[in-house]
């Protein structure tokens, strides 16, 4: 993988992203572009008809027609203006406010679906007595009930917008609770099977440890009580995050020594496979001093590696060979685990439930896992970047 290529064209795609992203807010509402345009051409058809016009006339409705061009953009804003505009022209008597009907009934519908109901109703309040002075009685009949019939549309999108957002809401909060719902139930039942279950294999481990008379029987026992130990505190862990206490937020970066803690968790899970007469190598190499890196990622490079040693336990006889090697570059964690299979005596058989989990949370970081097998030999590649933030695409 090109860490660098990988990186420049998702920097691209974030550009356009970002640009079509102002575009689309400026255009928030397609519809007003339609209705903003027919405004146009019909007030502008009425305004030519006429037979005479004077400069300022012409330069009035010009300013008018540019008015009623940027609604789309600026809706809430441009609205107040261009009705402001309107009667500052009727005011004016100025001939041409009998063509400046249409985008004046669209800046009320407006002003009604978007602003607060006060406002818009001092709008139409303004707009209805100014009109009643300067404006003959039929005509001003006509035109204030086109305003009002105007504004009920807008105020009916109102209505129209807000209940789409309640309902938005509303699914929004039903899942949640849901999600709240289930979490407590997995804790409950995590609680009550696989604590226990873990408890009482420490007490039966404990009782057989008293009864054993030398130091190779006691060691298996031992580590059992260890390692039950070690999954009964993790077991609580996780309970503790279902029932939402003590959650961690691991999109934070840190300076870690990760080949150090890899090498731990070699070691350790090395020697376990040698206890279960496994015979192998294991192999780490690359960059040993501090690197900075996403605590999500890095929680998930020790779970990978955890599972390649538990798979090795739970599928492999001995005394199956088995071959893991690591490296550690400054942007990329990479992971190869080879183990030959025993085609007559399989203990466990697998699940693929665990590897397909990791492989859904590296994708995400924008990493790959491949597992696969080749005759009676069993392959797992892992390609992490120790940097989601520079690889994980927005979703």
């Amino acid at each position: 993988m090109d860490a660098g290529a990988t990186t420049t064209a998702l920097k691209a795609d974030e550009l356009n992203s970002n640009t079509l992203g102002k575009l689309k807010s400026h255009l928030s509402h397609p519809l007003l572009l339609l209705c903003s345009g027919i405004g146009v051409i019909v007030d502008s058809y009425y305004f030519w008809i006429e037979d005479k016009h004077s400069l300022q006339n012409i330069i009035v409705f010009t300013i008018y027609l540019a008015l009623c061009a940027a609604i789309p953009f600026w809706p809430k804003t441009i609205c107040g203006v261009t009705l402001a505009w309107y009667l500052i022209s009727a005011v004016s008597s100025t001939s041409e406010i009998d063509a400046m009907l249409v985008g004046t009934w669209l800046c009320l519908a407006i002003a009604f679906a978007f602003l607060h109901i006060s406002i818009a109703l001092c709008m139409l309040c303004v707009s209805v007595v100014t009109l009643l002075f300067i404006t003959p009685t039929n005509a001003v009949i006509a035109i204030v009930i086109f305003q009002v019939c105007a504004s009920l549309a807008g105020y009916a999108c109102k209505l129209h917008i807000s209940s789409i957002e309640q309902h938005r809401q509303l699914e929004l909060a039903q899942n949640t609770i849901h999600v709240l719902t289930l979490e407590r139930m997995l804790a409950t039942r995590l609680h009550d099977t696989v604590t226990n279950d873990l408890s009482t294999i420490v007490t039966v481990a404990s009782t057989r440890i008293i009864d054993a008379s030398n130091e190779s029987e006691k060691r298996p026992l031992e580590d059992i009580i260890a390692r039950s130990q070690h999954a009964f505190v993790k077991a609580h862990e996780i309970i503790d995050i279902l029932r939402d206490e003590n959650r961690t937020d691991n999109s934070e970066q840190s300076l870690c020594e990760l080949k150090q803690e890899i090498t731990v968790i070699f070691d350790s899970e090395h020697k376990r496979l040698q206890d279960l007469n496994l015979v192998g190598t294991c192999t780490i190499r690359g960059y040993d001093g501090p690197l900075l890196v996403d605590d999500a990622v890095r929680a998930e490079i020790e779970g990978i590696v955890t599972e390649a040693f538990a798979n090795l336990r739970r599928h492999c006889s001995p005394p199956t060979d088995y071959s893991i090697y690591a490296e550690i570059r400054r942007d990329m964690f990479n992971l190869i685990e080879m183990n030959a299979l025993n085609m007559d005596i399989q203990p466990l058989q697998p699940s693929g439930k665990g590897l397909q989990l990791h492989r859904h949370t590296i994708e995400s970081f924008g990493g790959k896992l491949v597992a696969l097998q080749d005759q009676q030999t069993w392959i797992l590649r892992v390609e992490i970047p120790l940097n989601q933030s520079l690889f994980a695409v927005d979703k």
